[in-house]
């Protein structure tokens, strides 16, 4: 009797364990990740093995990751629901997505009980993987791969969960409005503020060949959204469900300031340039664009000082400058993502991530580095995104001799009019172009005063002569000249009268002065666009930057205005 009851217990337990394992365990690899899914069973968490051979026992391979159950739940989605409400089926998007599925069909979704990991590759070789629940120490023949996968590394892709076509009044195509899900390296990445390590984000495609690419950043609380294509520009519209200002947040130990929305913007942009060519949609590389209000005008103050190799121009409307000086927001920031000013935590590449974050240093510091040209729009009266660092925040641009125009006036955050300036417009954004030089307009005496106006502009009363904004289409004598002895532009007043500014080339691929290197310098009056007239000359030194400024430059309404030549003495 005795021998039957304990042949009995080891019946149920052999029958307990086999039941605890995971069963119908597949995969396979696309665009640089492995995607890994397995019917759950009753057990809360999963241990994730890889090997180049197939795993019996867990000694024979490494743990890569350790995977919840319930996993093929999409947290944002159910949170948000953005793709229920634009496909307008009842829960879709609310578990992953893993195959592409532009008719939004919901039957694509993982079903209930699936268990799923994406495995970002690092090597290529053939790999296998298994699935044990917590606590098990060998796979049966359901949790462990028979057949391995191929992988290599190469550049992320994106899943396409939704696609429907765009279609102006008249009811022509004009492009289509798509949803994508990508997930980030596991590795590298803090799931814990997201709930996972998958994000998705709006494209509007273009019928045709595009113009360029815009990033619409969102506000405070938004998220991701679903656009067409503006202006026959892709547009992008990602997300920040965390709140990050488009920069990042702590890492997991809670010690380091990673920049998880800044690298995963940059992803985002990268891939569909990707995608879209593979497509026959390639997009200019020297049109890349960015668009943001209050939190997503800060992340574009950001990505135009940091990232110029990918944009061409930033507009920013009501953006923070400092986060030091934020208001309430800062408050938050310490709280929530950054850690308290008084501990300046640092970044993955040691620098104190408080003092990185406020830009007004930041221009100074740097003003040897490049940045995309800067288009910037404020609210005096602003109550949420305070107008107090803005000043300075001019002053900096003006001090590192940044190319940008600025216009503020006597508003409050949620409410914003376009100032009467001549020639403003938001000064064509996507009329600038990354591989073509510019000049950076300094200590214009058509400025307005921040720190004495409540409303006012700085350099948005004046225009150059410019690949898209040609004085002289039919010939090349108003171009702007980029080599490496000389650099030459044509800058014309738009205020009804003569101007001065401190004048700097920036943005140059073949000009490039050292620090101390003497130039000549002329200012030819083109009011007789045949017979232009030499009005001043002098000399000037390249700076300890090797920045080359002509101070207090003369330049008039008529004709071309005025050509600033420099070249090596």
């Amino acid at each position: 009797m005795k021998r039957l009851f304990v042949f009995a217990m080891l019946f149920v337990l052999s029958t307990s364990v086999q039941a605890a394992e995971v069963t119908e365990l597949k995969a396979f690899f696309r665009d640089g990740q492995t995607f890994i899914t397995w019917k759950e069973s009753e057990a809360k968490t999963y241990k994730v093995y890889r090997s180049a051979k197939k795993i019996k026992s867990v000694k024979d391979a490494e743990l890569v990751a350790t995977v919840a159950k319930g996993s093929a739940s999409y947290p944002l989605e159910v949170k948000r629901k953005v793709l229920e409400k634009t496909t307008k089926k009842k829960g879709y998007g609310f578990r992953y997505i893993i195959e592409d599925n532009p008719a939004a069909d919901p039957a694509k979704m993982l079903s209930q009980g699936t268990g799923l990991f994406v495995f970002t590759a690092q090597e290529t070789g053939t790999f296998y993987y298994a699935v044990i629940p917590d606590g098990g120490t060998t796979a049966g023949s359901g949790s462990s791969l028979d057949k391995g996968i191929a992988e290599k590394k190469e550049p992320l892709g994106a899943v396409l969960v939704f696609k429907a076509e765009t279609k102006d009044k008249k009811g022509n195509v004009t492009g289509d409005r798509r949803v994508y899900c990508h997930w980030m390296d596991h590795r590298n990445w803090n799931p814990r503020p997201y709930g996972g390590y998958a994000v998705n984000f709006g494209v509007g495609a273009t019928k045709g060949k595009p113009k360029g690419i815009c990033m619409f950043l969102h506000g405070y609380s938004g998220y991701y959204g679903v656009r067409g294509q503006t202006q026959n520009m892709v547009t992008i519209t990602p997300g920040d469900p965390y709140q990050s200002w488009f920069y990042g947040h702590k890492a997991a130990d809670g010690k380091t300031i990673v920049n998880y929305t800044e690298k995963r913007i940059l992803l985002t942009i990268d891939t569909v340039k990707r995608i879209l060519k593979k497509e026959g949609l390639e997009v200019p590389e020297t049109k890349t664009y960015i668009h943001g209000g209050s939190m997503g005008g800060t992340g574009a103050n950001f990505m135009a000082a940091w990232h110029p190799e990918v944009f061409a121009a930033v507009l920013a409307s009501k953006g923070a400058v400092d986060h030091n000086r934020n208001g309430k927001w800062t408050g938050t920031s310490e709280r929530l993502l950054w850690g308290k000013r008084s501990e300046n935590l640092k970044t993955t590449d040691g620098k104190k991530v408080w003092e990185l974050l406020n830009l007004c240093k930041w221009h100074v510091k740097n003003r040897g580095k490049e940045t995309a040209f800067i288009l910037d729009a404020h609210a005096s009266n602003d109550r949420s995104v305070p107008f107090d660092a803005v000043p300075d925040y001019y002053d900096a641009l003006n001090k590192a001799r940044r190319p940008f125009a600025a216009i503020w006036g006597p508003w409050g955050h949620g409410g914003f009019k376009e100032p009467r300036i001549q020639n403003h417009k938001w000064w064509g954004m996507f009329s600038f172009n990354s591989d073509e030089s510019v000049p950076a307009i300094s200590n214009c005496s058509s400025n307005d005063n921040p720190r004495k106006q409540k409303s006012g502009q700085m350099n948005c009363k004046l225009e150059w002569s410019a690949r898209e904004n040609d004085f002289h289409k039919q010939g090349t004598k108003d171009n702007i000249v980029d080599k490496v002895d000389r650099w030459e532009v044509n800058i014309r007043s738009k205020s009804g009268a003569e101007q001065t500014a401190d004048i700097t080339p920036r943005r140059c691929k073949n000009f490039k002065p050292k620090p101390g290197e003497e130039f000549i310098w002329e200012n030819l009056n083109c009011k007789s666009v045949n017979r232009p007239e030499k009005v001043a000359e002098g000399t000037v030194k390249a700076d300890a930057d090797g920045l080359v400024t002509v101070e207090k430059f003369k330049f008039g309404t008529a004709g071309w205005g005025n050509r600033l030549v420099i070249k090596r003495k």
